[in-house]
């Protein structure tokens, strides 16, 4: 029997020094045996000083006590006993193992102590983090969905639930478009899987279906999901619920229709209205012998006619808050030219716009001064046209930006042109006199040249 235990000793010994925690072999009564250096170091004394003492003398005497207890539990049930304390600030987990003869007989026990304190607080951090991540996701007022790589739904959070309307395990291990509401959606949602597959993250509005059979409009910000060797392995989805913004857009939509229809309408009774009265005027026209009566009523119809056609212009547009004046004013001039008969004449027209749009507001003071300086121009810029020999004219209507807040409107003539010393204060003409006041309605300043033909420019703000 003493040959077999001081066998058992010798290989105890050797597996105590052989390991890297703490180890000790001790005799029933607690008195040390054996100790490897990692045991005799945590008590500071050698191996050797520890033979033979009795291990609880190193401990207080409440933990000697409770130690004692815990060899006690070995000896009573023959079997291993294992638990943590903590010493110093470490946590050690200790094992105390039973040695038993062939005779059944418990002759030793070792005691062997690891220190985990690292392990315990990375674990203890973890499980912080975890909560805390747990505690967020839960919390979260957007939605938050994982899905694997075939969008599989893996997870979703409570908001999640609460936006379809369904429970967590009705969803998880099921594809996400089953709860997708249109095929618009489900061809959006296989876009963007082959888009997650190149590694983007975007963000886009998805229709989903609610278990109640409710249509709710979510915007979806999908980032993908890889694991280390850089595959892609799913995907996080945040949803936030976009239902009412959608539903008040849809309002606004349908609001900004209505009005666009009934501008429109607006738009096209004005110009009939407006070209009643240009009818009218040529009616009492027609009744009236002296010319320069007539004169006056054939004026004021191509002024009506020009603020008609600014109306009708808008109506035909797409775009109600402003008209295309290359349009605008090309179609103006080629009604005064068939008015006046300027192309019978000879008389060449010129229009360049540059693309520039105007408002009603700027558009209807524009057509009246290209209106009064078209007919000025193919009244009295070419009295000798008609004569034999005598060679055409032109007139050139010109738009353009000298500067970004700026616009330059030119009407010009190569005639004959104006009179010397001409005043438009004092000018005694209609035509000149709205030139000058729309001018000034537009805010701009008006420069006229009129030694070599007729130039009238007038500057600005856009």
């Amino acid at each position: 029997m003493q040959s077999e235990l001081r066998e058992k000793e010798e290989t105890i010994r050797a597996l105590l020094d052989a390991r890297t925690d703490s180890a000790l072999l001790l005799d029933l009564e607690g008195r040390i045996l054996a100790a490897n250096e990692t045991a005799a170091a945590r008590i500071g004394l050698s191996p050797e000083k520890l033979q033979g003492t009795c291990v609880y003398r190193y401990f207080d005497r409440a933990t000697a006590e409770w130690r004692r207890q815990k060899v006690k539990e070995v000896l009573d049930s023959g079997r291993p006993v294992r638990f943590e304390d903590e010493r110093g600030g470490l946590i050690f987990d200790n094992n105390i193992v039973p040695l038993v003869t062939t005779d059944g007989r418990i002759a030793r026990v070792a005691v062997f102590a690891a220190d985990v304190t690292e392990r315990r607080r990375a674990e203890e951090a973890l499980r912080a983090s975890e909560l805390k991540y747990r505690t967020l996701v839960t919390m979260m007022k957007e939605g938050l969905m994982a899905v694997d790589d075939n969008d599989v739904i893996q997870y979703v959070n409570p908001r999640t639930c609460e936006l379809l309307g369904y429970g967590p395990h009705e969803m998880v291990g099921r594809g996400v478009v089953t709860f997708v509401a249109d095929d618009e959606g489900r061809a959006l949602l296989e876009e963007k899987k082959h888009l997650r597959t190149r590694g983007v993250s975007d963000t886009y509005e998805l229709a989903m279906q609610t278990r109640a059979g409710r249509k709710i409009y979510v915007q979806v910000s999908g980032t993908p999901v890889v694991d280390d060797d850089g595959r892609l392995v799913g995907s996080l989805g945040v949803l936030m619920d976009v239902t009412e913004r959608k539903r008040s857009e849809e309002k606004i939509r349908a609001a900004l229709t209505e009005k666009t229809v009934l501008l429109k309408e607006v738009h096209h009774r004005v110009k009939n209205n407006l070209q009643v009265i240009s009818s009218l005027l040529s009616l009492q026209s027609s009744q009236i012998e002296d010319a320069k009566t007539r004169d006056l009523f054939k004026e004021s119809q191509s002024r009506i006619r020009s603020m008609s056609l600014v109306h009708e212009k808008l109506y035909q547009s797409g775009d109600l808050s402003s008209i295309d004046c290359g349009e605008y004013l090309n179609s103006l001039a080629v009604i005064l030219f068939r008015s006046y008969g300027g192309e019978s004449r000879g008389i060449r027209l010129n229009v360049e716009t540059n693309g520039i749009h105007f408002g009603v507001d700027a558009a209807i003071p524009c057509g009246l001064i290209v209106n009064e300086l078209v007919t000025n121009s193919l009244k009295y810029a070419f009295p000798h046209l008609g004569n034999p020999g005598a060679a055409g004219g032109e007139v050139s209507i010109f738009l353009d930006r000298p500067a970004e807040d700026t616009i330059r409107l030119r009407v010009e003539d190569d005639g004959v042109g104006l009179p010397a010393h001409l005043d438009l204060r004092a000018t005694r003409s209609l035509g000149l006199q709205l030139v000058q006041i729309l001018s000034e309605q537009l805010g701009g300043t008006l420069a006229v040249e009129g030694k070599t033909g007729a130039r009238f420019t007038i500057t600005f703000p856009s």
